[in-house]
């Protein structure tokens, strides 16, 4: 089991390798279309794109959450 002081690490990877795989899979797909070669194409789009997507997403996130936040808020009434 993994310790709970790496859960930030962790679901910010998770959710890079799955941003990266639909997202390389759309691209692929949308340039090259099915094809012999789309397995291999594919997969060798997702390593590139999740090698920029977790420093990204590690970068981002922070300043993502921060917004959500500010935009969440409720309203504050006065007593």
């Amino acid at each position: 089991m993994i310790d709970k002081k790496y859960f930030y690490y962790l679901f910010v990877a998770l959710m890079a390798m799955g941003m990266s795989l639909v997202m390389s899979f759309a691209m692929t797909l949308l340039n090259t279309g099915f094809s012999q070669q789309f397995v291999i194409m594919w997969m060798s789009t997702f390593v590139l794109s999740f090698a920029v997507a977790f420093p990204a997403a590690l970068i981002v996130a922070p300043a993502a959450k921060w917004g959500a936040r500010r935009l969440t808020q409720t309203a504050m009434t006065k007593p």
